[in-house]
């Protein structure tokens, strides 16, 4: 029986011909910088980190905002326009190869990842909404691409099998729902407060549900919990004035709604793996 690691080495001995990323970056477009409209065989995922744009599939014109991801479609015609403000993007391109071996190698079929693609005639795009756990595996493939550490190829088939699983709970069972409602009155209220001091107790009474019950909302729609999701927002918050100001890290620990620099620090770590100062 073969270990774990000799099974994943197994799999990039039928990767070597296959990149494990074409397009990999975080990258931002001014007003003016449209692309396409284009068609390629790769499948695209963009997250829209700040700013917002628009995308043309064919006559079909959507607009992804900040929080926002996109998931386009292997051979769809599409353009992107950035809007006024400018779009700062999480960008990640690959060959739908690389879903069909982690599937079906050894007889390991994992029928779900069929749903990716079975539709594709009809279904040009994905708009997904709040889905942490799909962003962090996007960021985490992403991340270990740039740094290029000690097995990061063997780490990056394991994230792309979780976001394999990921995507295809997103197409089986999508987040939008008469029964999440109150969820998405509660995303609204975060997304317009998370560097304030809010608390689920006071979200929860502003939605006219009870506290419990939104707790719950967000482990079975988002799973995550409610803290998680406020501190992936600010830790992005952060990492966006850290790269582009220059505010000190206590000054962006308060502007990001951390109420102590040494919990910054700790959350910050364990979301980026850094600390906020060699970040920056």
């Amino acid at each position: 029986m073969k270990s774990l690691l000799e099974y994943l080495q197994s799999l990039l001995v039928e990767f070597k011909d296959i990149e494990l990323a074409n397009v990999f970056r975080f990258k931002s477009f001014e007003f003016g910088e449209d692309f396409g409209p284009h068609r390629h065989k790769r499948l695209e995922i963009n997250f829209i980190q700040k700013g917002a744009c628009t995308m043309h599939f064919g006559g079909e014109r959507v607009t992804f905002k900040e929080n926002e991801m996109m998931i386009i479609f292997p051979l769809v015609e599409h353009r992107f326009i950035p809007h006024q403000e400018g779009v700062s993007l999480m960008q990640l391109e690959f060959m739908p190869d690389l879903f069909y071996l982690i599937a079906e190698e050894e007889g390991h079929n994992l029928s779900f990842y069929k749903e990716i693609f079975s539709k594709t005639g009809d279904r040009k795009y994905m708009k997904i909404i709040n889905n942490v756990r799909l962003i962090r595996a996007v960021q985490r493939i992403i991340d270990e691409l740039i740094d290029e550490k000690e097995a990061y190829n063997l780490l990056v088939l394991i994230y792309y099998t979780e976001l394999l699983i990921l995507v295809s709970r997103q197409m089986l069972c999508p987040l939008l729902s008469h029964k999440s409602k109150p969820l998405f009155q509660a995303l609204e209220i975060i997304q317009s407060s998370f560097t304030q001091g809010i608390s689920l107790a006071g979200i929860a009474e502003e939605c006219g549900v009870s506290e419990r019950y939104l707790r719950k909302l967000f482990s079975s729609r988002l799973h995550v919990s409610y803290t998680e999701y406020v501190n992936e927002l600010r830790i992005n918050k952060a990492k966006e004035l850290l790269h582009n100001t220059k505010q000190s890290v206590k000054e962006v620990a308060y502007v990001c709604g951390f109420n102590s620099v040494e919990y910054f620090g700790r959350v910050f770590k364990q979301y980026t793996g850094t600390s906020p100062g060699n970040y920056q």
